[in-house]
């Protein structure tokens, strides 16, 4: 990583610095070549608050954590077919009882 692109949210640190794979929650300036960074780790969840300088992350693999939409579409229509008759049948034993569309009306006692 050079000095003319810091750190951003969403990119995810990888070195010898950290005991784990760290996601990158804030980063904010803290000098010419130096940015605090606010780090959750991927498999703890835990929360530290980090100061790096430009040869600190020189010796990490920085990676983005971006969605990729470029999967097989064909699998999301064969699950919302169970989806929806997981949640249409009922179970047996379970009763409903049916509601009305009207709206209550509300009668004042008069006093």
């Amino acid at each position: 990583m050079t000095s003319s692109s810091p750190p951003r949210e969403g990119q995810v640190l990888i070195g010898p610095l950290f005991s784990e794979p760290m996601r990158v929650e804030t980063a904010r300036p803290n000098g010419p070549d130096s940015w605090e960074l606010g780090l959750v780790g991927l498999r703890s969840e835990r929360f530290r608050k980090v100061s790096l300088t430009a040869s600190d992350l020189a010796h990490l693999s920085i990676t983005e954590s971006r969605f990729s939409y470029d999967g097989d579409g064909r699998l999301l229509r064969l699950g919302s077919g169970r989806l929806k008759s997981a949640t249409t049948s009922r179970p047996p034993g379970l009763r409903t009882r049916a509601v009305s569309a009207r709206p209550r009306c509300f009668r004042s006692s008069g006093r």
